[in-house]
């Protein structure tokens, strides 16, 4: 059977450091073991479970932390993305809102100005109307006239004279 220091080298690949050696001679002296006992083997190979073993707990540390800062920091962009999207939403109902009021006033002020509009329009046709009705009575009134002397003319027997040459 080969050295406690040869089964070593197989087993991890490389040689021991001067504590693992020191850790060999306390099981050599402790149990009274030779160097060419077979046990050794066994040892060596329970010693590299037992150290891969207690590296487990710092590599789940490790892997703890690594998953609290990736969590964290998925928390953190989802907080801000969240805040992001409220700041965003409340700009654009302020945003509406003031729309709204400003569609309202300027809706407003468009009735508004129709309303003046149409009023001076109705103003403006009525005037006009008028004015044409009474230029309408007026020449109605005449022709009238002309036409009840005329009538009254010829009962009587005077010559009648035509309008036109009146004027």
């Amino acid at each position: 059977m080969a050295s406690p220091d040869e089964v070593f080298r197989i087993l991890y690949g490389r040689v021991a450091t001067d504590a693992e050696k020191l850790r060999l001679m306390h099981v050599k002296d402790a149990l009274g073991l030779p160097d060419d006992d077979a046990v050794w083997a066994i040892f060596l190979a329970l010693g590299h479970h037992q150290a891969l073993y207690e590296d487990i707990p710092s590599r789940i540390g490790i892997a703890a932390q690594e998953a609290c800062q990736n969590v964290s920091a998925a928390a953190e962009a989802q907080t801000i993305a969240r805040l992001s999207q409220a700041v965003a939403d409340s700009a654009q109902a302020i945003a509406g809102r003031r729309s709204w009021r400003s569609l309202l006033l300027a809706g407003a002020m468009a009735v508004g100005v129709y309303g003046i509009s149409m009023g001076a329009m109705f103003q403006m046709l009525s005037d006009h109307y008028d004015s044409r009705i009474a230029d309408y009575k007026a020449t109605t009134m005449e022709r009238f006239a002309k036409a009840v002397e005329t009538r009254a003319a010829e009962q009587c027997g005077k010559p009648v004279t035509s309008p036109s040459k009146q004027r």
